[in-house]
């Protein structure tokens, strides 16, 4: 299942996969200059001022390809459900 997430604030809609079995959202982010990630919505921090950059880094292996990132908290709203 796709959604659109409002992420930050101001919200920037972002299309995201509905994951249940992980407690985590990840974002497709400006910070990523590969033609794979440019080709889609991306989310910029920079517009954002209720991000909390919390200065964590991720690197996962999947089975399909491989995340890099940051680990941020920011606020999220999905039909009008607000998650701080």
């Amino acid at each position: 299942y796709i959604a659109n997430l409002n992420v930050g604030t101001p919200p920037q809609q972002i299309p995201v996969i509905l994951d249940s079995g992980s407690g985590n959202i990840f974002l497709n982010s400006i910070k990523c200059k590969k033609e794979s990630c440019s080709s889609h919505i991306q989310y910029d921090s920079t517009k954002s001022s209720s991000i909390n950059n919390l200065g964590l880094l991720v690197d996962v292996k999947f089975g399909s390809g491989q995340i890099k990132g940051e680990i941020n908290e920011e606020n999220i709203s999905l039909a009008g459900l607000v998650v701080d």
